[in-house]
């Protein structure tokens, strides 16, 4: 039997806005990948987790669900080069 395709990726392409929980750094990753406004539910969470919400918050990048604002339109965000880059240069010993 054939497992059915995950629509998860299809879902973020197709989305006008996102809605994303403050506690999976992946899941507000994956959303800032598309070009759709992204908003954070808090919940709970680790200081570093609500650092790097804050941190997205103040570059205008993702707003907190329970105070909407206008997002600038914004490029998708694709740091594979960048963290390729970086493994790179750390595996060479180059500093």
């Amino acid at each position: 039997m054939t497992k059915p395709a995950n629509p998860y990726l299809a879902i973020l392409a197709m989305s006008d806005n996102l809605v994303v929980t403050s506690d999976s750094v992946s899941m507000i990753s994956e959303a800032l990948a598309t070009t759709a406004p992204v908003f954070v539910f808090h919940l709970a969470g680790s200081p570093r987790h609500l650092s790097f919400i804050e941190n997205l918050v103040v570059r205008k990048l993702v707003t907190p669900l329970d105070r909407p604002a206008a997002l600038p339109v914004r490029p998708a965000i694709n740091a594979t080069a960048l963290a390729a880059h970086s493994v790179r240069r750390l595996l060479s010993g180059d500093d």
